[in-house]
């Protein structure tokens, strides 16, 4: 009997948990839930099929800054959901889910804050793989720095509109990288203004302000000087010359390639102190790079330029 009864109890509950996915709300509409102070669950239902990407995305500000936290490997799910860890207990910070579909259209949600509403009658599944959430898109300079995730924007907002909350209430400053993409430190005030010393005193990085409690970090890219070798170098004929003062006492090996890293060819076992290399060989004018190996250690990477003839 039992063995009867088995096709119609998978029926059962197969029609049961289609309709329950039916009777919810699915995306473009999700849920965010306040589990703690410092954990927050977003769920969604999805009836779409041809979705190649799902990803859940975060920001201090409910219209801009939004930051992928989470990208499901499974996009196709009829429910899906994870846990995001990285709220901070007493900030309101917004979600939304970007959703993207075989043929290349996409989609955004609108945003939304958490909530301690009721959640869903029965419960997504959610994603409890810590190795997953901590893979969130976030810049390099962001996961070295998580501690700096912090971003205080109502409070600046009433300082900034109230001039008696100014002499009370707490200032914070948000420092932003090169592209204003990315968060880089929130500091209070003071802490601020010794960073900003800091920066001026001891590196050649500059401060640009954008906003009332809003600067970007310009870091300092110098500019590449590029310095001739003093063992191969060009002579002021236009010659390729080869000094190498110890080349009686060590093995020597020198490999030329062209600008795109083509090797063209090699001078193995170097034993002059001074050699001086034919244009031909090198067959055009331009820039070459080369690679001096001493004892088949590499001892030199650099290039030089060789002037046409004509």
């Amino acid at each position: 009997m039992k063995k009867k009864l088995l096709p119609f109890y998978c029926l059962f509950f197969s029609v049961l948990i289609a309709s329950q996915i039916i009777s919810q709300e699915t995306l473009p509409h999700f849920q965010v839930i306040e589990i703690s102070k410092d954990k927050i669950k977003i769920n969604w239902n999805n009836t779409y099929t041809t979705l190649t990407q799902v990803s859940v995305q975060s920001s201090f500000d409910s219209l801009k800054m939004f930051q992928t936290i989470f990208t499901t490997q499974s996009p196709n799910l009829p429910t899906n959901g994870f846990i995001d860890k990285r709220s901070i207990g007493g900030m309101k910070r917004f979600y939304r889910i970007f959703y993207v579909f075989e043929d290349g259209n996409y989609f955004f949600t609108k945003s939304k804050a958490a909530s301690r509403e009721i959640e869903f009658k029965n419960s997504m599944p959610i994603n409890t793989d810590d190795s997953l959430n901590d893979a969130a898109n976030y810049s390099y300079i962001e996961r070295k720095r998580i501690y700096t995730d912090i971003i205080i924007d109502n409070l600046n907002k009433s300082v900034k509109t109230n001039p008696i909350k100014q002499l009370t209430e707490k200032r914070f400053v948000t420092i932003f990288n090169n592209t204003k993409d990315s968060l880089l430190f929130v500091f209070e005030y003071p802490d601020y203004k010794k960073f900003k010393d800091s920066i001026i005193t001891q590196t050649k990085d500059t401060i640009e302000i954008i906003g009332y409690n809003d600067v970007v970090l310009k870091k300092f890219i110098p500019k590449i000087v590029w310095k001739p070798s003093q063992y191969v170098f060009t002579n002021i004929k236009g010659q390729l010359n080869i000094e190498l003062p110890f080349a009686k006492e060590h093995t020597y090996n020198i490999k030329f390639f062209e600008e795109n890293g083509t090797e063209l060819f090699e001078i193995k076992h170097v034993k002059e102190e001074k050699l001086t290399v034919e244009k031909l060989n090198f067959l055009h004018a331009g820039w070459f790079n080369f690679e001096l190996y001493e004892d088949n250690k590499l001892k030199e990477k650099n290039k030089f330029y060789l002037e046409s003839d004509f």
